[in-house]
């Protein structure tokens, strides 16, 4: 399977890395020969400015949001260093390839493109500058980074069973039900009459009574006579109450009463259908996505602290 170019970083950090000493600062931080300046510091913080605000506790969120940002820096810069030292370069066309792919997907013009920077004080050739040094870093990071990442047929399988619900794919169940049903004369004393009950057939069942038994006896919903059997279903089609439940209980157990606007319900999940090899097949190519997204994050992190192992880096006090 092709390697996907990998989309969570660097386009969109494309302004992350501040020109370096454009206004003679206080230090706040030094990675190898370079320094990070409160000035840097403050630009990269400026996106947080309404997260702080809303912050119940602003001085604490304040501090916790300005370190995760300076430990960005650093691996910003950490990574910018490696990549200047390698020979991966992005030439004018990849430029010019990537701009036009920002204009479509973002549908607008380069006119528009243009006025937007120049509204923010940045030149067209600063832009592209930017862009360049992106493209370079998407280039490092899937060559060097990207090499490390395997993924096996039988991992995507693994991980696809465990997070069917991400792709949209819900396990058909095998379940049985009581249901003591709410009616037009149903009002608070019967309702909670009827979930006292409801909790009552729980601890009968789970001391050792039969449920079939016990929804002959007291269920008012589909196939009581049949011990409340309603064979395989697909959960889209219940109740968004009981399909919610289904999802954590496991083969054999029972629910807690579960209350609807229909009534009390009480689930016996007696099997899960296993998802098809269709369904595995139909969605390989983005289950491959999540994964290589996920353990190219894990490869990155990785990476860039093996880096920090080999460079001299030197926090100094904020607060100061």
């Amino acid at each position: 399977m092709k390697k996907k170019i990998i989309k969570f970083l660097f386009l969109a950090c494309i302004f992350s890395i501040p020109a370096w000493g454009e206004v003679v600062e206080r230090i706040v931080a030094i990675v190898g020969s370079e320094v990070i300046t409160l000035y840097d510091l403050d630009v990269a913080m400026t996106p947080y400015a309404g997260e702080i605000k809303k912050a119940q506790n602003r001085d604490e969120k304040f501090k916790t949001v300005r370190a995760e940002v300076l430990e960005r820096l650093i691996n910003d810069l950490l990574l910018k260093q490696t990549i200047e030292s390698s020979k991966i370069t992005a030439s004018s066309d990849d430029v010019a390839r990537a701009i036009r792919n920002i204009i479509t997907q973002n549908h607008i013009t380069i006119d528009v493109l243009k006025t937007e920077l120049a509204a923010k004080g940045i030149s067209y050739d600063s832009y592209k500058e930017e862009v360049r040094k992106g493209i370079q870093r998407m280039k490092f990071v899937n060559q060097e980074i990207g090499s490390r990442v395997k993924i096996s047929d039988q991992d995507m399988r693994d991980y696809y069973n465990k997070h069917m619900d991400e792709f949209g794919v819900h396990q058909s169940a095998h379940i049985a039900q009581i249901v003591l049903p709410f009616d037009e004369t149903t009002n608070k004393e019967k309702a909670l009459a009827l979930k006292t009950k409801a909790e009552e057939i729980v601890r009968q069942v789970r001391a050792g009574e039969s449920f079939s038994s016990l929804a002959k006896e007291y269920s008012k919903g589909p196939n009581a006579e049949g011990g409340g059997d309603l064979g395989i279903v697909n959960p889209d089609n219940l109740l968004p109450e009981i399909a919610l439940v289904l999802k954590d209980i496991k083969i054999g157990q029972i629910s807690n009463p579960i209350v609807s606007p229909a009534g009390i319900h009480i689930i016996n999940l007696i099997d899960r259908a296993r998802a098809t090899e269709m369904d595995f097949e139909r969605l390989k190519d983005r289950v491959y996505e999540k994964m290589y997204d996920q353990r190219m994050m894990e490869e990155l992190n990785q990476y860039l602290a093996e880096l920090r192992k080999k460079t001299y880096v030197e926090i100094k006090d904020v607060e100061k």
